[in-house]
């Protein structure tokens, strides 16, 4: 998940399939969409906002 090309270039050297840029519920939503609905196994939040550390645990399907 990045808005940023420079982030998301060197995400897809080391192996993303898919960049999403959406933020908060529609992040969620389209993580959710890409994984039919299972949500993300794992996830690693590195930005350090609260915005950001709520958006990775809605992805969790646990």
């Amino acid at each position: 998940m990045s808005r940023h090309p420079e982030r998301q270039k060197l995400a897809r050297f080391y192996g993303a399939t898919d960049i999403v840029e959406e933020r908060g519920e529609e992040g969620v939503a389209k993580i959710k969409e890409l994984t039919d609905g299972l949500g993300a196994h794992s996830v690693i939040e590195a930005v350090g906002t609260q915005e950001a550390t709520m958006q990775a645990i809605a992805t969790d399907p646990a």
